[in-house]
């Protein structure tokens, strides 16, 4: 992950844990039917932990990364969890010590090649990389239309080019492992206007319109359309549903050096 973008990370951590939606539990199921034991699990990009207290209650242990420190912080105490500053692609884990490696909505901000070549390393010979990606919330017909005006014209200019792999749901993004399987699944919650604006303020879109407007803010451009198209009044709870595609690759072995740990505690 690039600097600017660990910047923009950090910047939103308190958001990112407020507002970002958590991982249906039939995908957890799935994730341990991939993995060869419930054993190490290595969450990679696990931010501020929407991912991983689901995988903590399903393994013997999480090592949960990042490289935004700020983002990992905000994750709520876990059991079972250890908490690690580091980049995806230099990991401070042994050779051949993981049994599943798992990266939620956040691949795409990695170097491939330099994560695939890690992943070789710190998995064990039957180790499983899953990885998945979520794409465009809907909502009914009237707001989807305000929130695809809001992503391709407002912000059009903001996206940083990874985007476009979330929006494949990476089928853009080649990852050199062996493919497994490539599953969808629905990301359904409940939410209120308030909450649902939340979230689209995490976007990274909206950041970057912020630093190129003076602070202004993308999602109050369309604001009020979005209140006036909520179904049954702003204060009413929605049907909020994104489509999410899990893809799951094996891990060859490949060269098991020891690596001394490098990543830095979060206090966790």
């Amino acid at each position: 992950m690039s600097s600017d973008a660990a910047r923009h990370f950090a910047g939103y951590a308190g958001e990112y844990r407020r507002f970002r939606p958590g991982y249906p539990d039939v995908l957890f199921e799935r994730l341990v039917e991939l993995a060869p034991r419930p054993g190490r699990v290595w969450e990679c990009g696990a931010g501020s932990g929407q991912a991983t207290g689901g995988l903590a209650t399903r393994f013997g242990e999480v090592i949960a990364t990042d490289v935004a420190r700020r983002q990992l912080e905000r994750a709520p105490e876990t059991p079972r969890v250890r908490r690690v500053v580091c980049a995806a692609e230099r990991a401070p884990l042994r050779g051949a010590s993981v049994d599943l490696v798992v990266v939620a909505q956040a691949l795409h901000w990695f170097d491939a090649e330099a994560f695939a070549a890690e992943v070789r390393r710190v998995g064990r010979p039957d180790a499983i990389l899953a990885v998945w990606a979520y794409g465009l919330p809907t909502v009914c017909v009237a707001i989807d239309r305000v929130l695809m005006r809001l992503h391709d014209d407002v912000l059009d200019a903001c996206w940083r080019p990874e985007r476009r792999h979330v929006v494949s749901s990476y089928e853009t993004l080649p990852v050199p492992l062996p493919a497994l399987v490539v599953e969808s699944y629905a990301l359904e919650k409940r939410w209120t206007l308030e909450r649902f604006l939340g979230y689209v303020g995490t976007w990274s879109a909206v950041r970057e319109y912020a630093e190129r407007h003076g602070g202004a803010d993308a999602v109050a451009i369309v604001r009020d359309d979005l209140a006036g198209a909520w179904p049954g009044g702003a204060e009413a709870e929605a049907r909020v549903r994104w489509p999410l595609t899990l893809r799951a690759y094996t891990v060859a072995a490949g060269p098991r050096r020891r690596r001394p740990v490098e990543g830095v505690s979060a206090g966790r």
